[in-house]
């Protein structure tokens, strides 16, 4: 599903406007019976004949779309009040509808002047501020906001919650908490931000005739991911199949400090459904691997007794991956800089798809240039430390901005990049970003990352598409997660309790 930022839904609004020659007050006008639509239903699940509504107002296009709908609830005979905020500056489109109510002769209140009547009103309609808000709200808006979160009042949103960014999903000082958020064309980008929910509680979106083709406009579109978007990866297996028709996954991981991560990764690699998993290890560390899943190949690499992977396991390396169809690189390997040195000579070599993980991420900070020198595919599965140490910043701006972190650091290295994290954000070179939305704070636990780079090496090993494989294991890993909470709850889920799950979230409808 699309989803967009404030500055292209502007766009494709004047592009409706310009190329399809789609009046702007059709528009207005189709977004306000939307709105109306939502605020009867809202009326008739509490099984009420009639209702009263309070329509908060501003002074932009949002104003218009709650007149529009005020004119609509007064029709059907509901009683409607409305809360103008500003009495100058309308918008030209918002004074047309305001016109055309003059007949209608609706109760017109002042806050804080009319407060008990304002809480007579079953329903607040938020119509104050749209996706155009830039700047901190204060003084009397800030206090009307604050109080309208208070009141104990069911909200409804026009398009937005107004204080709310459409590109962050954090408030601009403060913002509106509604209970539903009727939004026009598509849904907002910031609607999926961390805490964007506890603002826009359940999303409705209203087609107001904005053309499909407008989209082919945008050049990086973003998008929600759906069980639409990797449809192949629930396809049935053919009898008469075999093991060689599934991949071979090679796991380049562990140390003597975290021989488990290699262990996680490989058996998720199995439940993905690849066909042959081999895991390679340092060979001071073979003696510690006691594997619950005989059908891992294990292979101890030479580490000169040092129980990581050092330069001279390359030649080694190299001759494993021969006939493999996807390696994982990087569970689990430590910070030696031995192993450092091993990945900038080694990943260049390696002709293979790779997904890129954990410590084989922090081996190449110093250099992540050495990226572009691979011919073979790439995907990056940082967590925003390890993206904050491959950019040389904080944390913090990692996460300010995720989308567009993301999307330039793909288009940087030429890489897809998974950017972990709720809300996971999956950026390809083409420009496109899916946001996933599965997953839940129960897997803010060690290893869900080690499980998640095997999954997605055991899809990519099985001929999917690239797309799909990581889309699809993104979102299916989430999946798992989710499925594992319901089962044994949030706090204390580990990692392999996911193992159980993976296989099934592939084929879940």
């Amino acid at each position: 599903m699309l989803l967009v930022t404030a500055q292209e839904m502007r766009l494709l609004d004047k592009i409706s406007i310009r190329d399809f020659h789609i009046p702007s007050e059709t528009l207005m006008e189709n977004a306000g019976q939307g709105v109306a639509a939502a605020i009867q239903k809202w009326i008739s699940k509490r099984s009420l004949k009639k209702a009263s509504v309070a329509i908060f107002l501003g002074k932009g296009n949002n104003a218009g779309d709650g007149l529009v709908a005020a004119r609509y609830l007064t029709q059907n005979g509901h009683a409607v009040s409305l809360i103008p905020l500003y009495s100058e500056g309308l918008s030209p489109d918002t004074q047309k509808q305001l016109k055309k109510l003059e007949s209608f002769r609706l109760r017109k209140l002042s806050f804080p002047k009319d407060v008990e009547k304002i809480l007579e009103c079953d329903l607040f309609v938020d119509a104050i501020f749209g996706t155009g808000l830039d700047k901190e709200i204060t003084g009397s808006t800030k206090e009307l906001i604050q109080w309208m979160n208070e009141s104990g009042k069911a909200i409804m949103a026009v398009d937005i919650p107004s204080g709310l960014s459409a590109n962050t999903g954090r408030p601009h000082g403060i913002a509106i908490h509604a209970q539903t958020t009727v939004t026009f064309g598509w849904p907002k980008i910031g609607f999926y931000g961390e805490s964007a929910k506890e603002y826009t509680g359940l999303v409705e979106v209203i087609d107001i005739g904005i053309p499909r083709e407008s989209v082919r406009s945008l050049p990086s579109p973003t998008y929600l991911t759906e069980r639409n978007d990797f449809l192949s990866l629930q396809k049935e297996r053919l009898p008469g199949t075999h093991k060689g028709d599934y991949g071979h996954v090679l796991v380049i991981a562990g140390s003597n400090e975290m021989l488990g991560a290699g262990y996680l990764a490989s058996v998720s690699a199995l439940r993905a459904g690849c066909g042959i998993v081999t895991y390679a290890l340092p060979a001071s560390c073979f003696q510690k691997f006691e594997s619950q899943y005989p059908e891992i190949i294990p292979a101890a690499i030479e580490d000169e007794g040092t129980k990581h992977f050092v330069p001279s396991s390359i030649k080694l390396l190299q001759k494993l991956c021969e006939g493999k169809d996807v390696v994982v690189l990087g569970p689990g390997l430590g910070r030696n800089p031995k192993t450092a040195e091993l990945l900038l000579e080694f990943l260049p070599q390696i002709t293979q798809p790779i997904v890129l993980d954990a410590e084989g991420l922090t081996g190449i900070a110093s250099h992540p240039d050495i990226l572009l020198q691979r011919k073979g595919l790439t995907i990056l599965t940082p967590h925003p430390g390890e993206m904050a140490a491959l950019l040389e910043t904080a944390v913090a701006v990692i996460q300010e901005n995720r989308i567009q972190t993301a999307r330039d650091v793909s288009n940087l290295w030429k890489c897809v990049v998974v950017l972990k994290g709720h809300r996971t954000v999956t950026a390809f070179p083409t420009g496109e970003v899916y946001i996933n939305p599965t997953g839940n704070p129960g897997m803010a636990t060690a290893g869900m990352g080690d499980v998640l780079a095997g999954f997605l090496g055991g899809l990519m090993a099985q001929d999917f598409s690239v797309k799909e494989s990581v889309i699809g294991g993104v979102y299916c890993h989430g999946l798992a997660g989710d499925t594992a909470r319901e089962e044994k709850g949030e706090k204390g889920l580990v990692a392999s309790d996911l193992f159980d799950f993976l296989p099934q979230t592939l084929g879940a409808s």
